[in-house]
């Protein structure tokens, strides 16, 4: 009781020490060493009635009334019956006669094999969904597009995997696919691209290299592809970039080695759902072989796929500077820009613009309504050529209204081939 029935804070106020009087015992020792004594129940019933007598005494603006008031009200306290208090159980069944006693009763519950009347089960009827089953959408769609790729396309059949997973997607109507003339499309913009990288000249080297066909060539590749996949989702478009890429890559240990990193192969794949992310990195390790191989010095196509999954507030020029800074990639050869919507993807290659991420010759490819649909696909067309831009474009005409823009940034030099 630190204030005094008028509210004053003095130790020398009259009115403090008479109601801290009030509060000892005969013997001189405070409540508390009673109720260590056994009186925790009483006790717990005597403070309201303190607060009770001293608001009285308040009133009356008399402080000894309040602590006769006090008196009165312990006496009637003490003389109730003591109130028993249960510990708080922790879990499982039975009473609990002590600490000890509730843990061993928890652990019982625990290790006990018949059912918990409490459980969604008893309660709900509650089951868990079986994957194994007849129902293969029981996990989601995502769950089983994945699954169905994993069990039907071999590993390291890039090919096969991009077809089993547009296949599944097209039966069931889902958005996760390419249908077959946006496939077709991409898949001739990655072999464009290959073959412009291909005639570049190596690092190091004195003469501007000589246009080779990739396939059937990969060991002339001068350096790596670098590809950027904005938006990714589940990685169809990912998927789609890798049997070209994969057929014109020099066979090498896919973790590296001193001085050929820059022989390989990069697809960068940003996507910031967790779920598609994930599962998107399973299905591109699917169809590079990587699945099933153990060991640090493994030889294969030098294709390398880094996903990355962004906080929710983080911007496209902090994911670019990322890379730039933790990874070691600047500029990129191809960027998928993402989303289907137009403006957004105008924003998305401004980004890339001020960051330079785009190599000389890069190729930038967006997709969404056609002109004719959506107005918008033609101010992304007429901001292509603007603030002294040097971007060739072509529009490709889709299925279901839809169509693509694939953009090839102007050299200093040579203009790169028309798509």
């Amino acid at each position: 009781l630190k204030r005094c029935t008028r509210g004053c804070v003095r130790a020398q106020c009259p009115g403090r020490q008479t109601a801290l009087a009030a509060m000892t015992s005969g013997d001189g020792r405070p409540p508390r060493s009673r109720r260590a004594q056994g009186r925790s129940a009483a006790m717990g019933r005597w403070l309201p009635l303190v607060g009770a007598a001293v608001f009285a005494g308040a009133l009356a603006d008399d402080p000894a009334l309040g602590s006769a008031a006090l008196h009165s009200a312990a006496a009637a306290a003490a003389s109730a019956p003591p109130r028993r208090l249960e510990p708080k159980r922790m879990g499982g069944r039975g009473s609990a006669k002590s600490a000890k006693d509730g843990v061993a009763d928890s652990m019982k519950a625990m290790l006990d094999p018949s059912p918990d009347p409490n459980s969604p089960h008893e309660l709900f009827g509650f089951e868990p969904r079986n994957a194994s089953g007849d129902n293969i959408w029981a996990f989601g769609r995502a769950h089983a597009v994945v699954h169905h790729v994993l069990d039907m396309a071999p590993v390291g059949d890039a090919g096969a995997v991009a077809d089993a997973f547009n296949g599944f997607a097209q039966m069931h109507g889902l958005d996760f696919g390419l249908p077959g003339p946006s496939a077709q499309l991409l898949d001739d913009v990655v072999n464009h691209v290959v073959r412009q990288v291909s005639a570049m000249a190596a690092p190091g080297a004195n003469g501007t290299g000589a246009a080779t066909a990739f396939r059937g060539a990969a060991s002339s590749m001068p350096r790596g592809v670098k590809v950027l996949v904005l938006d990714s989702g589940l990685g169809g478009r990912t998927l789609r970039c890798l049997p070209s890429l994969m057929s014109s890559a020099p066979f090498m240990s896919i973790s590296g080695g001193e001085g050929d990193d820059w022989r390989m192969h990069e697809v960068v794949s940003i996507e910031s759902n967790p779920e598609l992310s994930g599962f998107g990195a399973r299905l591109v390790s699917h169809a590079l072989g990587l699945s099933d191989l153990q060991g640090d010095d493994v030889v294969g196509p030098a294709v390398r796929h880094l996903p990355l999954m962004p906080g929710e507030e983080t911007t496209l020029d902090e994911t670019m500077e990322t890379l730039r800074d933790g990874y070691d990639l600047p500029s990129f050869d191809l960027v998928l820009l993402g989303d289907q919507n137009w403006d957004h993807q105008q924003g998305q290659l401004e980004t890339l613009l001020r960051a330079g991420a785009l190599a000389p010759g890069a190729v930038v490819h967006a997709e969404g309504a056609a002109p004719e649909v959506d107005p918008s696909a033609s101010r992304f067309v007429e901001g292509l050529s603007r603030d002294g831009r040097e971007f060739e474009s072509k529009v490709h005409q889709l299925a279901d209204g839809k169509a693509a823009v694939v953009s090839t940034l102007r050299q200093l030099g040579p203009k790169a081939d028309e798509l």
